[in-house]
């Protein structure tokens, strides 16, 4: 199916019905975050639960150095593009449904038509 909705109201304006219960962490923000000590490493993780959890963060006022916002804007990178493809899944799903809805009401109403 191609992507046409993405740029309708529609799709701007849905919510998906279920939040999404996480995120995902790559293996290979690992070679990033042997950069960074144990409690420099905290404040990103926790920036990044923050910014996953509620859409911002407040939590990057306690980085001390670049590299740790460098590290956290990749996260948030790409925990932005996880976000968009969950939604766009949702809408198609939501699309299909109501698809298949339509689909079953007009056999329904068809059947009623004969059956008189």
């Amino acid at each position: 199916m191609e992507k046409d909705f993405l740029n309708t109201e529609e799709y701007e304006n849905y919510k998906p019905k279920t939040e999404k219960q996480g995120f995902i962490m790559y293996f290979n923000f690992m070679d990033d975050f042997n950069e960074l000590s144990d409690s420099e490493l905290g404040v990103v993780i926790r920036a990044a639960y923050e910014y996953a959890m509620f859409g911002t963060c407040e939590s990057t006022k306690d980085f001390t150095d670049r590299i740790q916002k460098a590290i956290f804007n990749r996260i948030k990178n790409v925990i932005d593009i996880d976000n968009k493809k969950y939604k766009e899944k949702c809408y198609l799903n939501s699309l299909r449904r109501k698809s298949k809805d339509k689909k079953k009401t007009e056999t329904s109403n068809e059947i009623e038509i004969y059956s008189e």
